[in-house]
């Protein structure tokens, strides 16, 4: 089984400190330590949580749970990496990366996240 391209080794160890369901109920204190984007479209993903899920195509799978902006408004989810991993549309152009320079930290420190959670954190 291939290892998954985003989940390096360095970043294993950091998901290990944030199995799923360890940020319940956070809110903007929760820390996104990893971001990914779908090149080519206005897709982000900050993650919050992951756990390992067996096998996708093959590759080595993670369960990941976070806030993701579809071109819209931030929502919370889960997301299999697997199947982000497996997107490759128009030649490979659109597929998804790792924001290699991402520093991890609080919900409550990206901007364009506090604009559209605000409302669902005070609730």
């Amino acid at each position: 089984m291939e290892k998954s391209r985003i989940i390096n080794d360095g970043l294993r160890e950091t998901a290990a400190q944030f199995p799923i369901y360890s940020q319940d109920d956070k809110r903007g204190d929760a820390v996104a330590w990893l971001k990914l984007i779908i090149t080519g479209t206005p897709a982000t993903y900050y993650i919050l949580e992951a756990a390992q899920a067996g096998e996708y195509e093959g590759r080595e799978n993670w369960e990941l749970y976070g806030v993701c902006n579809m071109g819209g408004a931030f929502r919370y989810g889960y997301f299999c990496l697997g199947e982000l991993e497996a997107l490759a549309m128009y030649g490979g152009m659109v597929h998804v990366e790792r924001v290699e320079d991402f520093t991890p930290c609080a919900l409550s420190a990206i901007p364009e996240v506090v604009a559209d959670l605000t409302e669902i954190w005070e609730r």
